[in-house]
């Protein structure tokens, strides 16, 4: 479909819209944009349902935006070589059929982590396909003296949907499931392919190339951007841009809007409220004529890092001192969560601030200063008002450590009652959810029953606890908690001198968490007393497992 520019009397902004070509083409990118713009929000709160963990997160968004950074120039060639709207059909039809697939198997609770992440890389593909054929095909359906109209009214919409698409994503989520959200986004693939089916047959712009192949094109393209120093400049900086802000956005921001606020519905007042901030950007850039774009662009990123600075200063804090307290640096675990304490304080969050110092509470545990540790684990507990998931796991977490710390001290009562405030806390919850990282829940009030029976030497009473225990309950990636159960199961077996029990157990912990092995003081004390007593008839896997340990060279 040829178009003149004879056929447009006016030069106003809706002027692209009287062509009937343009006008179905603009639908179709409105509705696939649509598609696109619900697509983070929901797939990240699907990954999280899914697995409460930052890495299944991460995977799922590196899935879903791989193929765009990997596969869009080979989508630029095949928009070259064969039809374009007929590429976008094509790349349409392929992301309805993901998310449709996605959105079905999670409706009917089938969906593993690997399956969304396979998908998810799929819709991605089709992503890569689709936008540089929509870019291309604009030229061939508006005339010259029209193009910066039709690309200002695409981005105005595109703009605009983002707000509505992630307000739309974040109370789909919220109210229905992410399983009915992927549904919805399908059906705007669908209807956006329908669209652009409706546009007829378009006439190849004048002067094409030579085609060469799909190969030889891409090979091509990509030398021009490598000789071209402003386009090897923009890939560099989008390539940092991504790492560095968008990037950390996109993972932690789901993760804490679960965690600290409302979940989804958070996210989307967020999100919206950041489109709103890219469509006044754009309004701006539209009156500004810097001299040197590119300059300009990098120094309007800068904007974006004290609010990334806010948002995780205290998260890497806490995640940090977790990291040194299991491997058994006490003194740098205490300097990490003091620090998470006093970021926690600048951003005025005392929930954060109760995470931080159950941080402190367990680098003093492992500092062997009971009373430092207890101080600040039962005040903050007693301190902290919050009873939204976030601060009733930290409040649990804080009850629970302090269980264990009265076990040490060998009182029986105390520890009791703690146990008793931590499980209303859990039953209050009504699931293992890992909010703030602490795996607090049913799950884990019951193996800290079994610690605090260790601590209390009621050996006999840690094994029958131990054995109506099932791990299973917990989110992914809680191996350590996992482990914990087997070590303090070991510990009981050894009181009764059951040296079979404990190097089966011993080799269970290792199992789940191999680290487990190297760090844990409780296992390598087992250890080296099971080699004191060694009998290797009834122990043939002890001195193996020391040896993986490092207690035996």
């Amino acid at each position: 479909m040829a178009v003149s520019a004879s056929r447009v009397d006016r030069s106003g902004v809706v002027s692209p819209l009287r062509l009937r070509g343009f006008r179905w083409l603009f639908v179709g990118r409105v509705l696939s944009s649509f598609g696109d713009s619900l697509v983070p929000l929901t797939v990240a709160f699907a990954a999280l349902d899914l697995t409460g963990s930052a890495v299944g997160l991460g995977g799922v968004l590196l899935a879903n935006r791989l193929p765009v950074v990997v596969a869009t120039l080979a989508g630029g060639v095949l928009g070259d070589v064969f039809d374009r709207r007929w590429v976008m059909v094509v790349a349409d039809v392929w992301r309805m059929a993901s998310q449709a697939v996605c959105g079905t198997l999670l409706l009917a609770g089938q969906l593993p982590l690997w399956a969304l992440i396979v998908l998810q890389g799929c819709a991605g593909v089709g992503t890569a396909l689709f936008t540089p054929a929509s870019a291309g095909l604009v030229p061939a359906l508006v005339p010259e003296n029209l193009l910066r109209q039709a690309n200002a009214l695409l981005g105005l919409a595109a703009n605009v949907n983002k707000v509505a698409a992630i307000s739309v994503a974040g109370l789909l989520v919220a109210g229905l499931g992410s399983g009915w959200a992927l549904l919805v986004d399908a059906a705007t693939f669908a209807a956006s392919a329908l669209s652009l089916l409706l546009i007829g047959s378009v006439t190849a712009l004048a002067g094409k190339w030579e085609r060469r192949g799909v190969l030889a094109e891409v090979w091509g393209g990509w030398r021009h951007v490598v000789v071209t120093p402003w386009l090897r400049t923009l890939l560099g900086y989008t390539a940092l841009l991504q790492a560095l802000v968008l990037g950390p956005h996109m993972l932690l921001g789901p993760l804490l809007a679960r965690q600290l606020y409302h979940g989804a519905a958070s996210w989307a007042v967020i999100g919206a409220i950041q489109a709103l901030g890219s469509i006044a950007g754009s309004a701006l850039a539209l009156r500004l004529r810097p001299s040197r774009p590119l300059v300009a662009a990098v120094a309007a990123s800068l904007l974006m890092l004290p609010y990334l600075a806010l948002s995780v200063q205290n998260q890497v804090y806490i995640a940090a001192a977790k990291l040194v307290t299991k491997i058994g640096d006490g003194q740098l675990a205490w300097v990490a969560a003091d620090r998470a304490v006093t970021a926690a304080m600048r951003a005025e969050a005392p929930t954060l601030g109760a995470g931080a110092a159950y941080q402190v509470a367990c680098a003093f545990l492992k500092l062997d200063q009971l009373d430092r540790a207890e101080h600040v684990a039962m005040t903050t507990a007693e301190q902290l008002d919050d009873d939204g998931p976030l601060g009733v796991s930290y409040q649990g977490a804080l009850f629970l450590i302090g269980s264990v710390i009265a076990g040490r001290r060998s009182d029986h009562a105390e520890a009791t009652d703690r146990l008793r405030r931590a499980q209303y806390l859990a039953d209050a919850l009504g699931e293992d959810g890992n909010y703030g990282w602490t795996a607090f829940g049913p799950t884990n009030v019951a193996i800290h029953r079994v610690s605090a029976a260790a601590e209390l030497g009621d050996a006999k009473h840690a094994i029958t606890l131990a054995e109506g225990i099932d791990t299973q309950g917990l989110p992914e990636g809680l191996s350590s908690r996992r482990a914990q159960v087997h070590i303090d199961t070991a510990w009981a077996y050894s009181q009764h001198r059951e040296d079979a029990a404990v190097v089966v157990n011993l080799m269970e912990a290792e199992r789940v968490a191999p680290q487990a092995l190297h760090y844990n003081v409780i296992v390598r004390e087992l250890l080296r007393e099971m080699l004191k007593r060694e009998r290797r008839s009834a122990t043939p896997g002890l001195r193996p497992l020391a040896q993986r340990a490092g207690v035996l060279s």
